[in-house]
């Protein structure tokens, strides 16, 4: 009896296997899986971009699910107190290698001063701060990154969505290898980190280039300079004016003025002189200014940030962010003059 039905067992296990690669044996191509939020997609990318729906199907099932991406986004490096944020991107290396990178590239970055208005030392200090000056562009596939944040990340699916779509537009008209492109965690790409929809909206071919057509924000140091600079300028840029400053550490106030996330630039400089909050450098009393915050593991500073200030919270929503570059842009121009003094 037991040798039955070990013999039995036998078979039904030998009949089990040769149905599992009998659709292989005989040619048959095993059924294309996709999550639910990949047919909508699918749908879209083939009436409004006129895609081919099985190239694309096949082209999704190669995507891979990628848990650090989701794990990154919802504890993003802004979340970090401002002194450990500072401390970790204003680094006497970081500003060093930005006065490097500036005389390495001088060229692009006076013509982009020239033409877009926007500071050598500041367009340098973003690049610095997103990729260490073009040294890490990002670990994840952008593929990867940017389907599982659109299929797999409800809170922002319908922007992921539409950055997958920009991406696989841009893949096109660059050429680029779908599956091959690295980028943040985000999806940004390349040396200035631009999301694909605003690379396919404010990346600028540098002329000076050896006949490429095509801006290349990929490895083009250049591309990426005038790329930053366009996309400052065109998000409303005030050539010359300030960007931020500390208040006056004796002014009293009690802080219902803060801007927490978003900057409103509600009031003027002579506004908040009548408050008795003042800054500690001299500052036109016309210019509107908002206060930020920045907590230092419990010690507080307090900033007006101006005008170019929201401009470049348009790059990066964080203030964080924003305060780091805009620091780093300070002491790089700093360096950058003693040394060519």
């Amino acid at each position: 009896m037991n040798r039955d039905k070990k013999w039995i067992r036998f078979i039904v296990l030998l009949f089990s296997l040769l149905m599992s690669v009998f659709p292989v044996l005989i040619g048959a191509e095993a059924p294309i899986t996709l999550p639910p939020q990949a047919i909508p997609f699918i749908d879209t990318m083939v009436k409004q971009h006129h895609f081919d729906r099985e190239q694309l199907k096949l082209l999704l099932t190669k995507a891979r699910y990628d848990e650090d991406v989701i794990t990154k986004i919802t504890h993003p490096h802004e979340e970090k107190p401002w002194n450990i944020y500072r401390n970790y991107f204003i680094t006497e290396q970081r500003i060093q290698e930005g006065v490097r990178y500036w005389e390495a590239h001088k060229e692009a970055l006076t013509y982009a001063q020239r033409h877009y208005g926007i500071p050598a030392s500041l367009i340098v200090a973003i690049i610095g701060v997103e990729t260490n000056y073009g040294k890490n562009k990002g670990e994840h596939s952008a593929f990867d990154a940017l389907t599982t944040l659109a299929f797999y990340y409800a809170q922002r699916s319908p922007f992921f969505t539409k950055e997958l779509t920009h991406f696989l537009l841009l893949t096109q008209e660059q050429h680029f290898p779908v599956l091959f492109i690295k980028s943040s965690y985000a999806g940004a790409l390349g040396i200035p980190q631009f999301m694909p929809s605003v690379y396919r909206q404010y990346a600028v071919h540098y002329t000076h280039n050896n006949g490429k057509n095509r801006a290349d924000l990929i490895d083009n140091d250049n591309d990426a300079i005038v790329s930053i600079a366009n996309y400052l300028h065109r998000h409303g840029w005030k050539k010359n004016q300030p960007i931020a400053c500390l208040l006056d550490a004796k002014t009293a106030w009690d802080g219902r003025w803060v801007s927490s996330s978003k900057i409103q630039l509600k009031k003027t400089i002579r506004q908040f002189k009548k408050m008795g909050i003042y800054p500690v450098i001299s500052i036109v009393d016309w210019q509107k200014a908002a206060i930020v915050e920045l907590d230092a593991s419990g010690n507080k500073e307090h900033w007006f940030a101006f005008h170019n200030f929201k401009v470049l919270m348009s790059y990066n929503p964080r203030i964080v962010y924003t305060m780091a570059v805009y620091q780093l842009s300070e002491m790089i121009q700093q360096t950058y003059e003693q040394k060519t003094a």
